[in-house]
C-alpha cells in the first residue's frame, strides 16, 4: 500500500511538472511596455526603441549587419512643451563608451506635420537639413532601391530635400513597401541620408558616406523594432 501511494505521488508530481513547463511565466520585457510612439499623435508616456546597423553598401542585404547598440526614444513634457528624450540602453556599446546622459530634443507638433528646430544632438536625425517632416504630403515622386541608395524611377539620385513614395527597400532581413522617404540637404559634406516613415511611425534613419580608401560606401542608420 505504501509504494502505491508513494509512485502515485511521484506521478503527481511529474505530471505538475510537466504542466509548469509547458505554460511557462512569461514576464514581458519592460523596455517594450509603453505605448508605441506615434508622430501623427504625440503623447507623453509613448516610445519607440531603434537598433542601430552598420555595413558597407556591397553588404547591407545580409541580414548580419545589426550591432549591439539599442536607442530609446520616450516622448516627455518639460516646461509645458513636448521634447522627444533619446537614449542608449546599459548594454548598448555607445553606452559603455561614455555616450550614457540622455538628448532632449524639442518637438512641434502640427496637424499634418511635425517640427524638430534643433535636432543637431539626435542619433536619429542630427543629419536633416529640413526641420520639418510632412506626415501627409500631396506629391510624393516614386522611388526604388539600389544597393544603399535610393532613386527616381527615372535612375535620378534622390537628393536634396525631395519627398517620394518607396515602393520597396531593404535593410539586412527586413523590408518596407509603400512608404513615405525624405532626402536630407545634408548638415555633413559628403553624406546621403533618409528618413524613411508613414503618417504614424518612423522606421529606419538611413546615412551613406563614401568611402575613399575602400571604394565602398559605409551605411549607419536606426531600425524601428517597437
Amino acid at each position: 500500500m505504501k509504494t502505491y501511494f508513494f509512485l502515485l505521488c511521484s506521478l503527481l508530481l511529474i505530471f505538475a511538472s510537466c504542466e509548469k513547463e509547458s505554460n511557462p511565466v512569461i514576464t514581458p520585457n519592460p523596455l517594450f511596455t509603453k505605448p508605441a510612439l506615434d508622430l501623427s499623435d504625440l503623447q507623453v508616456g509613448q516610445r519607440g526603441v531603434y537598433v542601430n546597423y552598420r555595413t558597407t553598401c556591397s553588404n547591407l542585404m545580409n541580414p548580419a549587419i545589426f550591432v549591439n547598440d539599442t536607442l530609446v526614444v520616450d516622448v516627455i513634457e518639460n516646461g509645458g512643451s513636448l521634447f522627444l528624450k533619446e537614449y542608449f540602453t546599459p548594454h548598448s556599446e555607445r553606452y559603455k563608451d561614455g555616450w550614457i546622459e540622455p538628448n532632449l530634443i524639442f518637438v512641434e507638433q502640427h496637424e499634418d506635420f511635425i517640427l524638430l528646430p534643433e535636432r543637431w544632438s539626435s542619433a536619429l536625425f542630427f543629419f536633416y537639413g529640413n526641420d520639418t517632416i510632412h506626415l501627409n504630403p500631396e506629391v510624393r515622386v516614386p522611388l526604388h532601391q539600389e544597393q544603399c541608395k535610393l532613386m527616381h524611377d527615372n535612375d535620378n539620385p534622390f537628393i536634396g530635400n525631395d519627398i517620394g513614395l518607396l515602393n520597396y527597400m531593404r535593410v539586412g532581413a527586413f523590408s518596407y513597401s509603400d512608404k513615405t522617404a525624405v532626402s536630407c540637404v545634408p548638415l555633413i559634406y559628403d553624406l546621403d541620408a533618409y528618413l524613411v516613415y508613414d503618417q504614424k511611425k518612423l522606421y529606419l534613419s538611413h546615412t551613406i558616406a563614401e568611402d575613399p580608401i575602400q571604394g565602398d560606401f559605409i551605411i549607419s542608420g536606426w531600425r524601428l523594432i517597437q
